[in-house]
């Protein structure tokens, strides 16, 4: 009856104790958990679109009782084949005027591409992976308060069309024409030039063999004079005859 109790309590000491003979994981992979620590979650975070001391962007969208204001410069920086670049400037009468932050909206047909929040202080924004050639409506919302006699929130929107650069530009081609048609009138210049000497040589040359071949007849023909006066003169036929 003693061992039976004895063993009885061992069973119960092992059954209570068994947790701390199994390895812990977390443990074994390098990891140091005490034992009043609590699981955590581990959440995407996405960078806010205002600052805490600002009130959230639900409020901002434009809505008809909130004035869309056209004092909004948007200037085109430079374009490639896969990006366009811009600055904008919000020209406001308001004394008093806070702005609390820019989006970018990029359109095309079928679709527009909205950006995160801007902060205040950015006034450029590149828009990039764009087609080659392509015409796109090029967006930008300065969301502000404005200081009056409340605060009201006012919305600054303006919409300008710019273009990514082509594989061949048309100022491009204008170009390329200019060039090749000034090489080819250079080029038809120097052969008609090539031709002209051309012919001046050959005629100097024809002219040049008709006076040797004259000057040859003339000379053939003086020396046949010669000896033909050489012969009937009477002295040479005395000679002959002794």
């Amino acid at each position: 009856m003693f061992l039976s109790t004895l063993q009885y309590m061992g069973i119960l000491y092992g059954l209570f104790s068994w947790p701390q003979f199994i390895p812990n994981r977390c443990q074994a992979a390098g990891q140091n958990i005490s034992s009043n620590s609590y699981p955590t979650r581990i959440y995407s975070i996405i960078p806010p679109k205002l600052n805490s001391n600002q009130p959230s962007d639900s409020h901002l969208l434009s809505g008809p009782n909130q004035p869309m204001l056209s004092d909004l410069d948007i200037t085109w920086v430079n374009s490639s084949m896969s990006s366009i670049t811009i600055q904008w400037r919000v020209t406001s009468n308001q004394r008093q005027t806070y702005f609390l932050g820019s989006e970018v909206e990029c359109i095309i047909e079928g679709g527009k591409f909205i950006s995160n929040m801007l902060q205040p202080d950015v006034n450029q924004f590149t828009i990039q992976n764009l087609h080659v050639g392509t015409t796109y409506s090029v967006c930008v919302r300065v969301f502000a308060q404005e200081k009056s006699f409340n605060m009201s929130n006012a919305s600054h929107y303006k919409c300008i069309t710019l273009e990514t650069l082509g594989y061949v530009r048309k100022d491009s081609i204008l170009w390329m024409s200019l060039i090749l048609g000034y090489y080819i009138f250079m080029g038809l210049l120097g052969y008609t030039q090539w031709r002209r000497k051309l012919c001046e040589i050959s005629k100097r040359n024809k002219m040049r063999n008709a006076n040797t071949a004259k000057n040859e007849h003339a000379a053939a023909h003086w020396k046949d004079l010669e000896e033909r006066t050489s012969l009937m003169q009477p002295g040479c036929s005395k000679g002959a005859n002794k």
